[in-house]
């Protein structure tokens, strides 16, 4: 439905690679969840956020998939970084 109202959407709660993988056939560009961190302070979240360590699942999900989303702005498509 977001799709035919043009609305960006971001999946929340996403947990394991199983569920990422999935929202990704399905279209899913945005996602946020504990796959990536829990919940930090934001100190600690700015210190993660520049070791950039999202590269590793950004990259070895891109490159596991035969079709890649290609809407601009992902944070799950292959070269994104985490911001």
């Amino acid at each position: 439905m977001s799709r035919g109202l043009k609305l960006d959407l971001i999946a929340e709660g996403v947990e394991n690679r199983t569920q990422l993988t999935y929202l990704r056939e399905q279209g899913v560009t945005e996602v946020q969840g504990f796959i990536f961190s829990e919940p930090l302070p934001a100190a600690q979240m700015y210190e993660m956020l520049k070791a950039d360590p999202f590269a590793e699942i950004v990259v070895s999900e891109a490159s596991s998939e035969s079709t890649l989303p290609t809407e601009t702005g992902s944070s799950i498509r292959e070269g994104a970084t985490a911001s």
